[in-house]
C-alpha cells in the first residue's frame, strides 16, 4: 500500500511543471532581481525567468518575455513586473500570473486547440483575466486589442471585448491618503450610470470616508 501511494505522489508532482519563461529580446537597460537576491543585475537575451523574479525596464528600454514558446509579453519603457506563476500542466493547459506594479505591457496570449491558458495580469488596482487574446495594460488602464478580457476590482468584475477599454481612478477624501485596498472596495456597493458613449461605475461612500472610492470609465 505504501508503494502505491508513493507512485501516485510522484505522478502528481510531475503533472505540473514550471513553464519555459525566457527573455528573447532586449533594448536598452533591462534588469532582473532573482528571488532571494535582493539586488538588481543586468538581463541578457536568453535568460530564463524563475518564479518570483522581478523585471525592470529603464528609460527608452523594452523587453520581450516568451512563455512556453508561444505567448509573448512585451514590456514597455519604465515598466516593473513580477513573474508570480507560470505553470505548464501535463494535459497542455497553462497558468500564468504577472504582477504589474508600474509601467505598461502588451500581451499576446496564444490559444491552442484542446488546451487552456489561464493568463492573469494584476496591478495594485485591478486584475485582468485573459483567455486567448491580446491586451494593452497599465496599472490603472486596460485596452483589449483582440478577444475578451475579464477585468476585476475587488469583488466587482466586468467583461471587455475588442477595441473596448477601461480606466480606473482611485479617489480619496483627502489629499495624501493611501488608495483603498481591493478588499475595501470589494465590500462596497457598486452603482452604475450608463450613457450612450461610456459607462461610469463608482463604489459608494460618503465624501468624508477615509477609504475613498473607485471611478471606472468604460469606453
Amino acid at each position: 500500500m505504501k508503494k502505491t501511494i508513493l507512485i501516485i505522489l510522484c505522478l502528481f508532482i510531475t503533472a505540473s511543471l514550471w513553464a519555459d519563461v525566457s527573455i528573447t529580446e532586449i533594448k536598452g537597460k533591462v534588469e532582473l532581481m532573482l528571488p532571494g537576491s535582493g539586488s538588481w543585475s543586468a538581463a541578457g537575451e536568453g535568460d530564463t525567468v524563475p518564479a518570483g523574479t522581478r523585471i525592470s525596464t529603464g528609460f527608452n528600454s523594452t523587453a520581450v518575455l516568451v512563455v512556453n514558446g508561444d505567448t509573448r509579453v512585451n514590456l514597455k519603457a519604465l515598466t516593473r513586473i513580477k513573474m508570480e506563476e507560470a505553470i505548464a500542466q501535463s494535459d497542455g493547459s497553462q497558468n500564468t500570473s504577472l504582477f504589474l506594479s508600474s509601467g505598461r505591457l502588451q500581451a499576446d496570449v496564444k490559444k491552442k486547440e484542446g488546451s487552456f491558458h489561464d493568463f492573469r495580469v494584476s496591478s495594485p488596482v485591478a486584475t485582468a483575466a485573459v483567455r486567448g487574446t491580446r491586451l494593452d495594460m497599465s496599472p490603472s488602464r486596460l485596452t483589449v486589442l483582440e478577444g475578451i478580457v475579464q477585468f476585476s476590482l475587488g469583488d466587482y468584475s466586468f467583461t471587455l471585448q475588442r477595441s473596448q477599454s477601461a480606466k480606473i481612478t482611485i479617489v480619496g477624501s483627502t489629499m495624501g491618503l493611501d488608495p483603498p485596498t481591493e478588499q475595501v472596495l470589494g465590500g462596497r456597493t457598486v452603482n452604475t450610470n450608463t450613457s450612450q458613449n461610456r459607462n461610469i461605475v463608482t463604489t459608494s461612500g460618503s465624501p468624508g470616508s477615509k477609504v475613498g472610492y473607485a471611478l471606472i470609465e468604460l469606453r
